[in-house]
């Protein structure tokens, strides 16, 4: 199944409702929903985004995204090596895991929105203007 499939967003969604019944578990729930969610806006327009996200937030945000990313995986992997480092203390931290993980990956969706609706700039015109 193709990620540029026109469908392909509704069917990770469908896909990840029939895990979690057979109990595919909560991580993967949260992870597929926001995935599938993403996956339904390839190649869309955006205008609600657009519309509702002010010029100057869409801006900030635009340039949180590639941190959220990092911030995200510092976080997996800190998540990980305490796991596999010190397993007794993952058991009391899994709350604080299991709360912040959809949070990072939602702020990641929202940053990577906002970074798809800034308007482009045509890098060869940019490079010229700034050559003279």
């Amino acid at each position: 199944m193709s990620g540029r499939n026109r469908h392909g967003g509704r069917v990770l969604l469908l896909l990840t409702a029939v895990l979690f019944l057979v109990g595919g578990g909560f991580t993967s729930l949260w992870v597929g929903v926001i995935a599938g969610i993403a996956g339904t806006q390839i190649d869309a327009p955006l205008t609600w985004w657009r519309a509702h996200l002010p010029p100057g937030t869409a801006r900030m945000l635009a340039r949180l995204w590639p941190w959220v990313l990092v911030a995200y995986l510092t976080w997996a992997v800190a998540s990980w090596l305490i796991a596999a480092l010190v397993a007794e203390r993952i058991l009391r931290l899994t709350p604080l895991v299991t709360a912040v993980t959809p949070l990072l990956l939602v702020l990641i969706l929202v940053t990577a929105f906002a970074h798809d609706v800034q308007p482009r700039t045509d890098c060869r015109r940019h490079e010229a203007a700034r050559r003279a």
